[in-house]
């Protein structure tokens, strides 16, 4: 576990974790491990913990934390998650996630939530989408749909779209919804209005959701390589 990670789980949790009947929900990813640790030193604040993916769901059990669903729990006080990158844009935030193929669940987690956390390595906030995370934005489809989706994003928008491959199976990625994952290697430019291409993305049928989060995050909770960890609000 990196000093980084372990900084902003201890840090989100003593900042957030404050308030009793607590329902959260839990992001996804190697950031959110330290973070389900930390969340057992104020289990007595949390009543309900959602998942936003099989990972995440196994952290919850292995770490004894009370585990619900949105059939149960259809409104959160609060979501933590990771992000790959994130970036300051007209008042708000807006971060690319999906890094680990969770994008949707996590989106649906944030939407329901009323204050949506990410925390991060400070490195991860940058001036302009693009400029450190290299990997495009992910964007979860139909798979019958795959190559129509992608063709249609290159025409309207350029950059290229990769099919997402497995790295111990034959054949693409397949998500916990059984649906597969484009990579949209976009073109980065200071210039993009990323509330506009989120929602002309939507509607492409047989997309199924983009790894944009637009104004969906309330705070940032940041740390360097050394553990020092910053806030940024809005």
């Amino acid at each position: 576990m990196s000093v980084a990670k372990a900084a902003v789980a201890s840090k989100a949790a003593e900042l957030f974790l404050t308030r009793s009947g607590l329902r959260l929900g839990l992001g996804s990813g190697t950031t959110v491990v330290p973070l389900a640790e930390a969340i057992t030193q104020h289990s007595g604040s949390v009543v309900a913990v959602v998942p936003t993916s099989f990972q995440s769901r196994e952290l919850v059990l292995a770490n004894h934390l009370p585990l619900s669903d949105l059939d149960q729990s259809p409104s959160l006080h609060l979501a933590i998650d990771g992000a790959d990158e994130v970036t300051r844009w007209r008042g708000g935030f807006v971060a690319i996630k999906g890094g680990g193929g969770c994008l949707l669940q996590e989106k649906i987690i944030a939407s329901v939530s009323e204050k949506f956390v990410i925390i991060s390595h400070a490195d991860k906030l940058v001036s302009s989408l693009g400029e450190r995370w290299t990997k495009g934005i992910p964007i979860e489809v139909v798979p019958m749909a795959h190559r129509v989706v992608s063709e249609k994003i290159e025409s309207s928008f350029g950059g290229e779209c990769i099919l997402r491959m497995a790295t111990q199976k034959m054949g693409p990625i397949v998500t916990d919804n059984g649906n597969f994952i484009i990579d949209w290697k976009f073109r980065p430019s200071q210039d993009n209005d990323w509330l506009a291409i989120d929602t002309a993305l939507h509607l492409i049928p047989g997309l199924v959701e983009t790894g944009l989060f637009v104004h969906m995050a309330h705070c940032l909770v940041l740390a360097d390589d050394s553990g020092t960890t910053t806030v940024e609000r809005l």
